[in-house]
């Protein structure tokens, strides 16, 4: 109940192809290889941050999208960072797992110009 209203859920969409595509890649590529840098320059504010924004994507994703929770924030350990890649790494495998049930399997670059000439393929073959 917010205010004396009774709040009535949001009706969620199943997870889907469409509604999910991009989201992971999105989540490895912004916060991924910066929450290993943070542990190696003992960084307790990037550690934290980094977490922190990847909790708020799936909050972002779960308020419109029946997939499973993902509560990681109070798992931050300021004391041992290393720890702290390790639960990003599970909620992001997690959510992997989500991801490849609707059948998406993520796209993976070694060179920015490989992702370019894939981006570039894409956006061709739509037009």
């Amino acid at each position: 109940m917010i205010d004396g209203y009774l709040q009535v859920p949001k009706k969620k969409e199943r997870p889907s192809a469409e509604n999910l595509r991009g989201t992971y890649e999105e989540m490895y590529s912004n916060w991924k290889n910066k929450m290993a840098e943070a542990a190696g320059r003992d960084d307790v504010y990037s550690s934290f941050m980094n977490l922190l924004s990847l909790q708020w994507m799936f909050y972002e994703i779960t308020e419109y999208i029946a997939v499973d929770g993902f509560e990681i924030k109070d798992k931050f350990n300021p004391k041992n960072l290393e720890e702290n890649v390790d639960i990003f790494n599970q909620a992001l495998n997690k959510y992997l797992a989500e991801y490849e049930k609707v059948g998406i399997r993520p796209k993976y670059f070694e060179s920015m110009t490989e992702f370019i000439e894939s981006y570039n393929k894409e956006i061709s073959e739509e037009i």
